[in-house]
């Protein structure tokens, strides 16, 4: 993935990361929490917990704070790794544990591949996303869904400069459809979009591929989005697309999808659609 360099600012992840309730309370947590962040971790979680099937569990952790309870497999990512970054992974960590113990997993470790992306215990599926002020983990059982999705960002306009980097003429076409003034915060929507279809189809492709691969197309009324590839990713066909959902709250972009076992996968107009 990616022909750009990383895009630092935005945190460019889609080559790095590849239920029924919501997990916030009892997270063991090292200093004081502020009231309000409490409350807005907790509510990201539950405008989230909205974007899934009932069968997905999913959690949220602060991490600009110190958690503990990472396992010894884990740390080897974060060996070498800066304070802020140390703290952001290991909020992922609690996160993806407190999300699987809902599913009666809570004692597994969920150590880093080769390609930094999330190792799962056998028999689930997840996916880890994080901002400055939240992180957050989905997890299904393998039985539920082939794979699943999520990308959080800040909900602050997408730098003019980057959109001919993450929107494709399609993507850029859509955008003028939309009130000038609103193009920078949908523009932001587009490229969660496609950071969540990303990290969610990796795990079965293994392929790395950049923004230009996805065309987006919002229903900004149903909070509802479609990913189409522009090519072949295998076992994915050029023309296959994805669907998933997203949410706006406390001051973050939130976007969601679940790739359903690949066997129930519907077929419309001859393109393979996966919800």
């Amino acid at each position: 993935m990616l022909p750009r360099q990383r895009i630092v600012q935005m945190r460019g992840r889609m080559q790095c990361h590849a239920g029924g309730r919501c997990a916030h309370d009892d997270i063991p947590v090292r200093g004081p929490e502020r009231m309000s962040d409490s409350l807005s971790i907790s509510n990201c979680a539950k405008v989230a917990r909205g974007l899934f099937p009932a069968e997905i569990s999913v959690a949220a952790t602060d991490p600009r704070r110190e958690y503990e309870g990472l396992m010894a497999e884990e740390v080897k990512a974060i060996v070498r790794a800066t304070p802020r970054r140390r703290r952001e992974f290991v909020a992922g960590r609690v996160a993806a544990r407190h999300a699987m113990s809902a599913l009666g997993y809570g004692h597994n470790s969920v150590p880093s591949g080769s390609d930094r992306a999330p190792v799962w215990p056998p028999g689930l599926v997840g996916s880890i996303s994080h901002t400055g002020s939240v992180c957050m983990s989905v997890v299904a059982r393998s039985s539920t869904a082939s794979a699943i999705g999520i990308d959080v960002e800040t909900d602050e306009p997408l730098s003019q400069d980057l959109w001919d980097t993450v929107l494709t003429s399609s993507d850029q076409s859509m955008l003028r459809s939309f009130p000038r003034a609103d193009r920078g915060r949908i523009a932001k929507i587009i490229f969660s979009a496609k950071e969540c279809v990303y990290k969610c189809q990796y795990p079965i492709s293994k392929k790395l591929f950049g923004f230009d691969m996805l065309n987006i197309t919002l229903d900004m009324e149903g909070y509802r989005f479609w990913a189409t590839l522009n090519d072949d990713v295998a076992p994915f066909s050029r023309g296959t697309s994805f669907a998933g959902n997203f949410a706006l709250t406390d001051n973050v972009v939130i976007t969601g999808m679940t790739l359903a076992p690949l066997a129930e996968a519907r077929t419309a107009k001859n393109t393979m659609i996966y919800v």
